[in-house]
């Protein structure tokens, strides 16, 4: 089925309403520049993703109970193949519904394609956060001795 189609039909307007809830509200702190309201199917959209994180953490704590546990229960073990193919299959669509969405966001309000820094708050509000100019790259450090001398 349409990854979008399955978003509009599925979601409730309670489980919007309650994902609306969970977002973080505007921080005070950082400067955000509000951008719009997303708009319902977006919501939808959103929703649906939050779903998908739940069911892959879920998976994901069955498949690490079998792994970290002599005494798994035998009903699971039949099914871990089952589960560890849905989690993936689940992973790949939730990465491309986030391209979508973020593209669709883009689309929606006139930004720049792959403009960083955008953001959900409280509202199903857009914002872009004003990063410092001296942001620093956080990237993962390379070990080895050749790394250190030719880095």
């Amino acid at each position: 089925m349409n990854l979008l189609l399955e978003a509009q039909q599925s979601v409730t307007p309670e489980e919007v309403a309650k994902v609306d809830q969970s977002l973080p509200a505007a921080d005070k702190e950082n400067s955000a520049d509000f951008i719009g309201t997303l708009p319902a199917e977006l919501q939808n959209l959103w929703t649906f993703m939050q779903r998908m994180v739940a069911e892959i953490e879920a998976d994901t704590e069955i498949l690490e109970r079998k792994a970290t546990s002599v005494f798994f229960s035998s009903d699971y073990e039949e099914n871990l193949p089952a589960i560890f193919r849905k989690k993936v299959v689940l992973t790949r669509k939730l990465n491309c519904a986030k391209k979508v969405f973020w593209a669709e966001v883009e689309a929606q309000f006139g930004l720049k394609e792959g403009q960083q820094g955008l953001a959900l708050r409280k509202g199903w509000a857009v914002v872009h956060y004003l990063y410092p100019l001296c942001v620093v790259e956080l990237r993962p450090a390379k070990r080895g001795i050749f790394a250190r001398l030719f880095n």
